[in-house]
């Protein structure tokens, strides 16, 4: 990796706003009070500018509100659209509330319900707000891959790929997650990634025995389709192990043989790939530190 005393403009743009604060999923799960306060901590912190939104489930809306500080001027929220969600009443928060923000939401779906989920949003105040869907990854889902993006694509959504969890079996393949990424391309899809990402590179993690994503291995494989990247490369990155591999220069970033520019970049980020939740913030930035890029 190369190291510099400043962030180059290609990590800059790379990793501007990466990072989702999931404080209150597991295996952090914080209680409400300590999630709100870590993520008021990480955006008076020197890397606030990697730091993204606070995700909070529709249902803990009343009681993320009472836990906001009265210091605290605006709160951008991706609020998870979870049982029994109403856009209309998150719509009134939207009109109502001067300090939180619903800035995206996140909805689990059928993959069959992606049309209906779709035509409900259309239709409420929350109509310009960005949409990330996530279906569930059973036995069909890679075989029904493209034909679920390209109708998130033709609904107006996005897409969201969860990257492990508590279990092994909640960890996709690095086929998988390439896949997911090559079809968002191609069917011109933004995408979110969660769980799973807690560090920057692929590795093997012992205590748990689960081989785990990186969350850098996933933005490089973004940019790379981005720019034109075909699959076979497009999954090599997703699955590489080696910090040595991923170069960010004066130019852009490298990865292997395969490079792309400050533009590409900019937009892989504005177009592709949005960001990825995390249930640490600190733990993300201290390793890109110890890599030397920040």
């Amino acid at each position: 990796m190369s190291t510099s005393a400043a962030p180059l403009p290609a990590v800059r743009a790379a990793l501007s706003g990466l990072i989702d604060y999931a404080g209150l999923f597991p295996p952090a799960q914080l209680d409400m009070a300590a999630a709100v306060a870590e993520y008021g901590r990480a955006r008076r912190s020197d890397a606030a500018w990697m730091l993204g939104r606070f995700i909070v489930p529709a249902s803990r809306i009343g009681e993320l509100r009472a836990a906001i500080p009265a210091s605290e001027a605006s709160l951008a929220l991706s609020v998870i659209l979870d049982a029994d969600w109403d856009a209309e009443e998150l719509a009134a928060v939207q009109r109502s509330d001067a300090v939180m923000r619903v800035e995206t939401l996140e909805i689990p779906l059928a993959e069959d319900e992606i049309a209906s989920a779709a035509a409900a949003l259309q239709r409420s105040a929350l109509a310009h707000v960005p949409v990330y869907a996530e279906w569930p990854r059973n036995a069909g889902w890679r075989a029904d891959l493209d034909a679920v993006m390209q109708s998130a694509g033709a609904a107006g959504l996005g897409a969201k790929i969860r990257c492990g969890g508590i279990v092994e079996r909640a960890f996709p393949a690095a086929e998988d997650v390439a896949a997911f990424i090559f079809s968002a391309h191609k069917h011109g899809v933004r995408f979110k990634a969660t769980a799973g990402l807690h560090h920057p590179l692929r590795h093997f993690n012992a205590p748990s025995g689960f081989t785990m994503h990186g969350f850098l291995n996933v933005l490089f494989a973004g940019v790379l389709a981005f720019g034109g990247a075909g699959l076979q490369t497009v999954g090599a990155c997703v699955a590489d192990e080696e910090a040595c591999d991923f170069q960010f220069d004066a130019q852009g970033l490298r990865w292997r043989e395969a490079s792309a520019t400050l533009a590409q970049i900019e937009g892989a980020r504005q177009s592709l790939f949005a960001g990825y939740g995390s249930c640490s913030f600190s733990e993300p930035v201290d390793d890109l530190r110890g890599l030397g890029l920040l």
